[in-house]
């Protein structure tokens, strides 16, 4: 089996800039097509409690909320840590033409980076299975994963994934790299072999507004980086072309932030005999992470993942199924309304008790009107996903008003207990919903002849449960 698969990536394959590719061409996705190159970007699910938010058209750039799950953000913390001491200086090529491009270390590019051995574990191998089902294409067209890390000022100035750019020389140099507000003067030197169609840039850490944004300066665009969000963009036109419009840069990182994430490249053409030389690379996991009972400490990225809870995905559409907010109107007054429905790229349906008016809002809109009754969350299960100690049960047991903000004090199944802002409790909701208590009826008690209310405790009303799961 082995020697007929040699034979096999001999017959089809050669040798690239890139890796091994085939001699010819696939034809392009439809998916593909239709993500980037048919009309402007629109919002949809992809699957999986996952969804594409557009944030650019023409480039058609996207947001990929949630690619990665929690328990795939820990996988990472492992493989991260277990490897630290593998990551090096970040390469870029020279620049140079055809097959006598070389991979160099350059002051534009000052991060730190570590590759991953390609569908190295299964927890990999759905990673790459996922991004590429995302556009339409084999999940051997996926490289291998490469870990990227920022700190101290670290940066990667204007660039393109395809190729070696070039910018006219008025837009070069700077302490920014350059920053054309046009494409004009600018191109991108096709490579010879495998070329990069797509990137998902996954982000593994939240950072602050202006630290370590990715951003596009030909089209305005910055994005701030988010936990498990992926940043979505095609590297080439609808003729096959490198697209420019597509340059970006990776802003720098100031002493006390550090940034991870994950370049995640779809080429053109096959790249399984990156699979095949790393078979065996990837070190099976020992006990932790999502296995049940706490893992003690946590690696590099565990602390920082620790730092925003916030950043985990929204609860599941039953969780917050009638329950009332308040907002006002300007030049209306207050309404209240409640949460009808959920929808996964719309967001959530409320309903107007006053008028009947209805419209959608997206949970970190939501979370941000206060409810009608605070004491409705009181009761309410809870889940919550500790990076490095798994998933654990608790119940709203109490709320305050703490320094003129709404919190909850959160007690789980093990003893520990939290006080958490409003709208991370509605975030950790569970999809079971109490019923409010009924007042029975007084009866006579079976000795004593006395009298005792009896309230008999409701079962939790059966809802819908989600199926969810969870931008260099």
């Amino acid at each position: 089996m082995a020697s007929r698969e040699a034979r096999n990536l001999a017959t089809h394959l050669g040798d690239g800039a890139l890796g091994l590719h085939r001699r010819r061409p696939p034809p392009p996705s439809e998916r593909l097509r239709k993500l980037f190159h048919a009309g402007p970007a629109t919002a949809q699910s992809c699957g999986g409690g996952r969804y594409l938010q557009p944030v650019s058209s023409e480039p058609n750039v996207y947001l990929v909320h949630h690619f990665f799950s929690e328990s795939e953000l820990e996988h990472m913390d492992t493989l991260i840590t277990e490897r630290r001491a593998a990551f090096k200086m970040s390469k870029t090529d020279d620049g140079a033409a055809g097959s006598n491009t070389h991979v160099v270390e350059t002051h534009e590019r000052t991060s730190a980076s570590l590759f991953l051995p390609k569908a190295g574990d299964p927890v990999l191998r759905t990673i790459e299975e996922r991004a590429a089902q995302l556009v339409g294409l084999p999940a051997d067209f996926v490289e291998p994963l490469q870990v990227v890390t920022y700190t101290n000022g670290q940066r990667f100035d204007l660039h393109h994934d395809l190729g070696h750019l070039t910018m006219p020389e008025d837009a070069e140099g700077g302490a920014d790299g350059g920053a054309p507000s046009s494409t004009d003067g600018m191109s991108v030197a096709t490579p010879e072999g495998a070329r990069r169609l797509v990137t998902l840039f996954v982000y593994l850490n939240t950072l602050p507004d202006g630290v370590g944004h990715t951003e596009f300066p030909t089209v305005g665009l910055s994005v701030r980086p988010r936990s498990g969000t992926a940043l979505l963009f095609c590297n080439v036109d609808a003729a096959g072309e490198p697209d420019v419009n597509v340059c970006h840069r990776a802003c720098p990182v100031p002493p006390g932030h550090r940034k991870f994430g994950v370049n995640l490249w779809i080429a053109d053409c096959t790249m399984q005999a990156h699979a095949v030389s790393s078979l065996g690379a990837a070190r099976p996991r020992k006990g932790g992470g999502g296995g049940g009972g706490k893992r003690e400490g946590g690696g590099l990225l565990a602390a920082l993942l620790q730092e925003e809870p916030a950043v985990a995905k929204p609860p599941p559409a039953a969780a917050l199924h009638g329950l009332a907010f308040r907002k006002e109107w300007p030049d209306h007054g207050v309404f209240t309304g409640r949460v009808v429905s959920a929808h996964p790229t719309d967001g959530y349906l409320l309903r107007y008790d006053e008028d009947g008016d209805e419209e959608h809002l997206g949970f970190e809109q939501l979370a941000q009107l206060p409810l009608l009754d605070p004491d409705e969350l009181v009761g309410r299960h809870v889940s919550k996903h500790f990076i490095g100690f798994g998933r654990h049960a608790g119940t709203v047991t109490a709320t305050a008003i703490v320094a003129e903000r709404r919190e909850y004090t959160v007690r789980y199944d093990d003893g520990d207990a939290e006080d958490l802002y409003h709208e991370d409790v509605l975030r950790i909701l569970s999809a079971v919903r109490l019923k409010a208590p009924k007042p029975k009826p007084k009866r006579k008690r079976a000795a004593g002849g006395g009298t005792k209310a009896v309230e008999a405790d409701d079962a939790p009303e059966e809802q819908p449960r989600s199926r969810a799961r969870g931008s260099e």
